[in-house]
C-alpha cells in the first residue's frame, strides 16, 4: 500500500468489491511530502484489524490535503474511532465506515476541523457511546443505525446542523423523548427513529416544521397519546410509519391529498372510520392499518387508489360488505417497495397483497377480487361472509396464500374447479365454513391436507367423508381421470418462499421495509 501511495500522481484510489484481505496498518513512517489523493474506497472487502492503526489515520498521510472521500464500509474493521487523528484533512466531506465491527465511543467529539464534512455513515458496527457534533454547519447525511447507542449525546447541537437531510438512528437502544431539537433542522427529508425505544408523545414541533420531509419512520417505540395531524398535512411527505406503538385516538380523517405513498400505521390502538378522503391520496402504494380499533364500512372510493399494492386492514372492527371496487387497480409505473419492485400493470391487478382477515365484514365475496391477477396473499378469513367462492378466482394465477376460513359460506353449488388452475397456491384454508360437495381433483386442491378443509359438515372427499354419503352431480371428466395426493402444509397465514414484501411491523412477517 506504502507503494501505491507514493505515486505522486495519483489521485483516486478505488479498490471496492475485490474480496482483498488482510491487516493494511500503516508499516511505514516515512512521510509522503507530495499527496494528490483526493479519494479512497476500499470497500467490500474483508480488510480487518485495529482501525487506530490504518493508515488513513496515519500522520503520514498529513500531506493529503486534497483527500474528501474515505470508505471502507463493508470490511471487518474493528476498535474504536478516534476522528481527531484525521484532522489534518481539511476537505474530507464523506466518511463512510459502516458494515464494520466498529465498538466504543467515537472519540473526540465531532468539532470545528470537521467543518468540511457533510457524509458520515457508521452504521451497522456496535458504538455504544454517544459523541457530539460540533460545528457541523455542512452535514447533509448521518446515519447511526444498527448500533448499541442508549442515549444521544448530541441533541442540543444537532440544532447546528441545519444542512442537514437526512438523519437515520433506528435500530439503536434509544430511550426518553423524542428530542425536540429536530423541530429546527429545515432542512431534514428523511427522519428514522424506528425499533428504539422513545416514549412519551410525538413532538408537535415536528409536524410544524415539516417543509421538506419526505420519509418519516417512528415504527417500533413506545410511543403513545394521540398522533399530531400536521405530520400528515405535509404536502411533501411520501412516507409516514408510525407502526408498532401505543398511539391512539382518531385522525384519519385529516388523510387527504398530498404526496403520501406509503401508510403504516398498523399495531396501535387508532379508531374511527376510514375515511373516504383517503381515496385523495392518489400515489398510495401501501397502506397498513390493521390490528387498530377502526370500525364503520371500507369506503367504495377506495377504487381511486390505482397505485395500491398493499392494503391491510385486518384486526379491526370493519362491518359492511367488501366494495366491489376494491378489485378496480391499475398500477400506472413501476415502484420499488423496500426489496421487491412492483412492476407497471396494463389491467386490472396492480395489488399484490389483500388482507381484509379478523373482521365482521358480510355479505358476499365480489367477483372482482378474482380479476386482480397479480394478487399473491388475499386473507379474508375470520369474517361474516356469506355466498359462493366466485368462479373468478382461478384467474388469480400469481396467489400464493388463500384464506377463506372462518366464514359463513353457504355455497348452493360446490368448490368451483376453476379454484384448481391456481397453480401456485402454497398455502389454502377453507375450513370451517359450510360448504358442500367432492372436493375437486384438478390442480393444486388434490395436494393439501384435510386441515385446508376441516368443519365444513357438507364437504367430502377420500381426506374426509366418503363421498357417497352426499348427493352430487355428475364429475366433469378431468376430475374423474386425476388422481388426489395429499402432503402436510404449516398454517395458512404464513408466506411462500420467494415472495418478499418487507414491511416492517405488519401483521404478518414480510421481506420489503418496513417495510
Amino acid at each position: 500500500m506504502d507503494d501505491l501511495m507514493a505515486l505522486e500522481t495519483l489521485q483516486h484510489l478505488h479498490l471496492r468489491g475485490n474480496g482483498f484481505f488482510g491487516n493494511l496498518s500503516h508499516s511505514s513512517n516515512r512521510d509522503f511530502l507530495s499527496c494528490n489523493l483526493e479519494t479512497i474506497d476500499l470497500s467490500s472487502n474483508k480488510f480487518s484489524g485495529s482501525i487506530s492503526d490504518y493508515f488513513f489515520l496515519n500522520h503520514t498521510f498529513s500531506n493529503c490535503h486534497n483527500l474528501n472521500l474515505v470508505n471502507f464500509s463493508n470490511n471487518l474493521l474493528n476498535g474504536s474511532l478516534d476522528i481527531s487523528s484525521m484532522s489534518f484533512y481539511k476537505n474530507l466531506s464523506t466518511l463512510d465506515l459502516s458494515y464494520n465491527l466498529l465498538s466504543g465511543r467515537v472519540t473526540p467529539d465531532l468539532e470545528s476541523y470537521h467543518v468540511s464534512l457533510k457524509y458520515l455513515d457508521l452504521s451497522h458496527n456496535n458504538i455504544s457511546k454517544a459523541f457530539k457534533l460540533e460545528s457541523c454547519h455542512n452535514l447533509r447525511v448521518l446515519n447511526l443505525s444498527y448500533n448499541s447507542l442508549s442515549s444521544i449525546g448530541f441533541p442540543a447541537s444537532l440544532a447546528d446542523c441545519q444542512m442537514l437531510e437526512t438523519l437515520d438512528l433506528s435500530l439503536n437502544s434509544l430511550q426518553n423523548k423524542i428530542p425536540k431539537v429536530l423541530e429546527n433542522l429545515k432542512n431534514l427529508e428523511q427522519l428514522s427513529l424506528a425499533h428504539n425505544q422513545f416514549s412519551g408523545e410525538i413532538p408537535k414541533e415536528l409536524g410544524q416544521t415539516c417543509k421538506t420531509l419526505r420519509k418519516h419512520d417512528l415504527s417500533e417505540n413506545n410511543l403513545s397519546r394521540g398522533f399530531r395531524s400536521t405530520f400528515i398535512m405535509c404536502s411533501s411527505l411520501e412516507s409516514l410509519s408510525i407502526g408498532s406503538n401505543q398511539i391512539s385516538g382518531d385522525f384519519l380523517h385529516t388523510i387527504n391529498g398530498g404526496n403520501l405513498e406509503t401508510l403504516i400505521i398498523n399495531n396501535n390502538f387508532i379508531t374511527g372510520n376510514i375515511p373516504p378522503s383517503l381515496a385523495n391520496c392518489n400515489n398510495l402504494s401501501c397502506v397498513s392499518l390493521s390490528n387498530n380499533k377502526i370500525t364503520g364500512e371500507i369506503p367504495a372510493e377506495i377504487e381511486n387508489l390505482k397505485n395500491l399494492v398493499i392494503l391491510q386492514l385486518h384486526t379491526n372492527s370493519l362491518t359492511g360488505e367488501i366494495p366491489p371496487e376494491i378489485g378496480a387497480f391499475l398500477g400506472t409505473s413501476p415502484r420499488i417497495y423496500d426489496v421487491a419492485t412492483i412492476y407497471t400493470f396494463t389491467n386490472n391487478g396492480s395489488m399484490t397483497y389483500l388482507d381484509l382477515s379478523h373482521n365482521f365484514l358480510s355479505n358476499m365475496i365480489p367477483e372482482n377480487i378474482g380479476t386482480i391477477f397479480y394478487l399473491q396473499v388475499l386473507s379474508l378469513g375470520h369474517n361474516k361472509l356469506t355466498g359462493i367462492i366466485p368462479d373468478s378466482f382461478g384467474g388469480l394465477k400469481e396467489v400464493q396464500v388463500i384464506d377463506l376460513s372462518y366464514n359463513n359460506l353457504n355455497l348452493e353449488g360446490y368448490i368451483s374447479p376453476s379454484l384448481g388452475t391456481v397453480t401456485f397456491v402454497s398455502d389454502l384454508n377453507l375450513s370451517n365454513n359450510n360448504l358442500t360437495g367432492k372436493i375437486p381433483s384438478a390442480g393444486q386442491l388434490a395436494t393439501f391436507s384435510s386441515s385446508a378443509y376441516v368443519n365444513n359438515s357438507g364437504l367430502c372427499d377420500d381426506l374426509l367423508l366418503p363421498c357417497q354419503s352426499f348427493l352430487q352431480p355428475s364429475p366433469s371428466a378431468s376430475d374423474s381421470t386425476e388422481k388426489t395426493n395429499t402432503i402436510e402444509v404449516g398454517m395458512v397465514l404464513s408466506i411462500g418462499a420467494g415472495f418478499v414484501v418487507g414491511i416492517l411491523g405488519f401483521g404478518y412477517t414480510l421481506l420489503i421495509k418496513d417495510s
